[in-house]
């Protein structure tokens, strides 16, 4: 993986332009890559880990919900989308300092229902899978 040395971000990725929440739990990166569309990355800094080091719970199931949605962007839900179902499985810890990813692919559609699976890495290992149900919202006036 290649960083950016200006900020130790993998090269591609640019902060996100997020506000409340998902700008309260960053910083959040992006980058457009195919197949999987936007996917989105962050470091694990201090304020994201547990007793241990390692990434909280937490953080990388708030995470998930963010990521896994980007992939609805660009199908008349561009204004957003409300978290239906979210069932996650962690698989590996995350630790301090490790960079993550986050991906995820849509499985189908009923109107403006999508259901998504997803996953977020630590390079080639994947430390957390799930799939959730995501209901397409239009944007606000």
């Amino acid at each position: 993986m290649t960083t950016d040395s200006a900020n130790d971000t993998p090269h591609g990725f640019a902060p996100g332009a997020y506000v409340g929440f998902e700008d309260f739990v960053g910083p959040l990166y992006a980058r457009t890559a195919q197949p999987h569309g936007t996917i989105m990355g962050f470091r694990v800094a201090r304020e994201h880990v547990n007793g241990r080091n390692s990434c909280h719970g937490g953080m990388l199931v708030a995470f998930a919900d963010m990521a896994w949605g980007k992939p609805l962007a660009g199908r008349g839900y561009d204004g957003g989308w409300a978290t239906v179902r979210l069932t996650t499985d962690f698989l590996a810890p995350a630790d301090l300092g490790d960079w993550l990813e986050a991906s995820s692919v849509i499985l189908g559609r009923d109107g403006d229902l999508f259901t998504l699976q997803g996953e977020v890495r630590k390079g080639d290992v994947r430390i957390m899978v799930g799939t959730a149900v995501y209901k397409g919202v239009r944007s606000r006036p």
